[in-house]
Parts: C-alpha cells; structure tokens; sequence
C-alpha cells in the first residue's frame, strides 16, 4: 500500500464522518480539492496532480423519494421508480414523458 493511500486510511480513521480527502503527488492531504489543486500547482505547473480517496466505511446515503412524485410517476408509467433514483431524476423522467 502507498504512503499516501495509507495517510488517507489513517484520516478517515480520525475523521470517520469526511466523505473524502484529497492528496497531492507529495503526500499532503486536503479536505477541500481546490486547496489540494492549488497545492499541486505549486509542485509541478505542467501537470498537477491530485488523487482523490473516499472514505469507504461511510454508509450509503438513502435516496428518499417524495410520495407525491412517486405517485405521479406511478400514475404515469404504471410502475415505481427504480430505488436510488433522486427526486430531480424522477421529475426529469416525468417532464421527458409528459412532452412526448
């Protein structure tokens, strides 16, 4: 395992609510990916480089999905929405159908 992955594993260990870290070609971690851009910047102008790590022991976020649009979805396509469909992607599938 790299030093850097192993640095982003020890962080998530500190830090267990940050979604994700990101590291610089020198081994820096950043919380924020513009700081990690700058940063990277500074060591190589040409080719910046910035690795991203998620904090995999995060649980999956549930999408919950209005009842309202599932009904209206429903009533459309005669169906439920597939699960992990947010409610913008629903609303889009039923403008989408509804201009049809």
């Amino acid at each position: 395992m790299s030093d850097t992955k192993q640095k982003a594993l020890d962080f998530f260990k500190s830090k267990p609510e940050a979604k994700e870290v990101f590291a610089t070609s020198d081994g820096f971690l950043f919380t924020k990916k513009a700081d990690a851009t700058t940063h990277a910047v500074t060591l190589n102008s040409d080719n910046p480089e910035v690795e991203t790590f998620e904090n995999k022991a995060l649980p999956a976020e549930e999408v919950l999905q209005d009842e309202k649009l599932v009904q209206e979805y429903e009533d459309l396509f005669k169906v439920k929405p597939e699960e992990g469909l947010s409610n913008e992607d629903i609303q889009i599938l039923i403008d989408a159908e509804l201009e049809n």
